[in-house]
């Protein structure tokens, strides 16, 4: 379902401040009472064998009344994007951008051959 292995250069580079830091090391499912379940993506600027930079990005989170195969799927979709680069049409609505909310989404827009829209919204929060 998650196909790509550690040390796989990612399409999309999610770190505005260290761009090009876009290896993947894996990913991360939790549980928690506030949000259900929550899948991020990790990713740094080495092989994770290597000594070196990593961040996690959340790419779903459990929204009111999904179940948990419905937010794998959400997940799946940005994961594809993300890491592959398909132009699948993920929903971004629960990444929560640290550094310059536009860096992520004008990435997307590009892979699915389109300029950014400044304005726009992804989708709706999450609860």
């Amino acid at each position: 379902m998650f196909e790509g292995t550690a040390g796989t250069r990612m399409a999309v580079d999610l770190n505005s401040v260290h761009e090009d830091c876009r290896t993947l090391h894996g990913l991360r499912i939790s549980v928690g009472s506030e949000y259900g379940f929550a899948i991020a993506v990790r990713y740094g600027d080495t092989h994770p064998k290597d000594w070196g930079s990593s961040w996690d990005v959340t790419i779903a989170r459990t929204r009111e009344g999904e179940t948990f195969l419905q937010t794998l799927a959400r997940a799946r979709d940005v994961f594809d994007c993300f890491v592959h680069g398909q132009a699948n049409e993920p929903d971004l609505g629960d990444i929560r951008n640290y550094y310059r909310p536009e860096h992520v989404r004008d990435q997307v827009a590009s892979l699915h051959g389109r300029a950014p829209a400044p304005d726009a919204v992804a989708s709706p929060a999450p609860r």
